[in-house]
């Protein structure tokens, strides 16, 4: 199967995703998760039914609003096996037997123990009621789901039923002889002694870091290096930060790098695990808040960049760019757009609204690229900016607003403002933090704030951005009319 791969010994789906979603996979052509099981019989069941599921929202796509489309394909990417498992995990063996026996027997009864799964199909296709499920899917379709469902959950008891008989057997024999499973700390010792290289200070450190990290696996039962999974690495970190609240982030970032290095041991010298992936070690790094910090621009440094627009560009043919940076410039100043999105404006972005109120149009059109779903968005143009737009537009023959592409200006932004004398914590993108502050500071609420900017929803906000609609344009107006930098 083309969709199926085997990494590590473990079986992964591969999708490729066609143009109309890939904004909601991250602009990515292709889609690769874990299916999270090793075996063969599993991953191709589980391969079938999210093809499945899949396939309804590519047919589905042009019926639902971006909304829609997102909720959906988010329910698509959290379905885990895994989790499966650990729903029946709390079984005997005896209740494991009875529940696959009676899904064996096709009998009226098997929807009380599927119930949880059906449960997850019904979050990817809306329905309200299980007993509802063939409307809004073909029935042979329909069928085909839970067919799946129901091997799934076979599949899934059956890997509980294996569990539990290991750990039976591991509590009757000596699991250092038989070297099936090693407990974390006889894993710590073993790799203690291969760290005769170090010095005597890392030596220290590194055991502290490590027991440490065997404390926070005491704490999550969690006993033997086979058990470890990905996202016990990640619960580590928090665990870590809690653990240490006033570290540096540096110290923080060694400690990670120490329990790393221990499970890389595991994996290439001791072949307990897996290789842990470099996704999940980048994951892992704490980053610096201050790292990320950017100054915003006061009324007199837009002045000033505006002012001496002309050093952006050094030749003759270039100085005839200059009336597009300094627009690209006012746009930012503007709208908080990013230059990505600004650098592709085209005529037909510029759009006339309700109240006759002008707007860029932020979207994915003519293959335009966005970071997230949240940056398709209506911005309305200040009032200060409209009429050299408009004049600007109307001399522009082609299509494109400008000519010059998002990466060349902003290697051309970077020389330009260090030439003005602005720090490394002065970027183009500080725009976006000017038009945020001046925004707060004139008393507009944070919701109209994320909009005009085309921020992602805060989790605490979730339900109420998915099911309420975008704020009207003469709302969003009137909040950057109260922007200016003439003061």
């Amino acid at each position: 199967m083309t969709n199926l791969l085997k990494r590590n010994n473990t079986y992964y789906i591969r999708l490729s995703i066609n143009l109309d979603l890939q904004i909601y996979f991250n602009n990515k052509k292709e889609y690769i998760r874990s299916l999270q099981t090793h075996n063969i019989n599993n991953a191709k069941i589980i391969l079938k039914y999210l093809l499945a599921k899949f396939n309804h929202i590519k047919r589905s796509i042009k019926m639902m609003t971006t909304q829609e489309i997102k909720q959906y394909i988010d329910e698509f990417k959290k379905i885990n096996y895994d989790d499966i498992i650990n729903r029946n995990s709390h079984l005997s063996i005896e209740q494991i037997d009875t529940q696959i026996k009676i899904l064996n027997n096709d009998c009226d009864i098997y929807d009380e123990i599927i119930e949880k799964e059906l449960y997850d199909l019904m979050q990817i296709i809306d329905i309200d009621n299980k007993h509802e499920l063939e409307f809004g899917l073909d029935v042979d379709v329909a069928e085909k789901f839970k067919n799946y469902i129901i091997q799934i959950k076979i599949n899934a008891l059956t890997d509980v039923k294996k569990i539990i008989l290991n750990k039976v057997d591991i509590l009757r024999t000596d699991y250092i002889v038989n070297n099936d499973f090693i407990t974390i700390e006889e894993a710590i010792k073993e790799f203690s002694n291969t760290r005769d290289s170090i010095s005597e200070a890392q030596r220290k450190t590194s055991s502290k870091d490590v027991n440490n990290f065997l404390e926070f696996c005491n704490i999550k039962n969690i006993i033997y290096v086979q058990n470890l999974k990905n996202k016990d690495l990640i619960s580590y970190r928090t665990y870590l930060k809690k653990l240490n609240p006033k570290s540096k982030v540096t110290t923080l970032n060694n400690a990670l790098k120490n329990m790393i290095t221990f499970v890389n041991y595991c994996s290439d010298q001791a072949n307990y695990i897996p290789k842990i992936t470099k996704n999940v070690c980048f994951e892992l790094t704490i980053k610096d808040k201050k790292d990320k910090q950017r100054s915003p621009y006061t009324n007199e440094d837009y002045k000033k960049i505006i002012n001496n627009i002309d050093i952006i560009r050094h030749t003759k043919k270039a100085k005839k760019l200059n009336k597009e940076y300094e627009l690209i410039i006012k746009i930012a100043a503007h709208t908080g757009a990013r230059e990505n999105e600004i650098c592709q404006l085209t005529k037909k972005d510029i759009q006339i609204g309700d109240d006759n109120i002008y707007y860029f149009s932020f979207n994915i059109d003519d293959e335009k690229t966005i970071k997230t779903i949240s940056s398709i968005r209506k911005v309305p143009i200040h009032f200060d900016l409209l009429d050299e737009l408009l004049q600007y537009i109307d001399k522009t023959k082609r299509n494109n607003l400008f000519t010059i592409k998002a990466s060349k200006f902003a290697i051309d932004f970077g020389y330009f403002k260090t030439s003005l004398g602005f720090d490394r914590s002065f970027v183009f993108h500080s725009f976006r933090n000017t038009l945020q502050n001046k925004l707060k500071q004139a008393k507009v609420q944070f919701e109209i704030i994320n909009e005009i900017a085309g921020h992602g929803s805060e989790d605490e906000n979730k339900i109420t951005n998915d099911y309420t609609s975008k704020y009207d344009l003469h709302i969003l107006h009137e909040a950057l009319e109260k922007v200016s930098y003439k003061n």
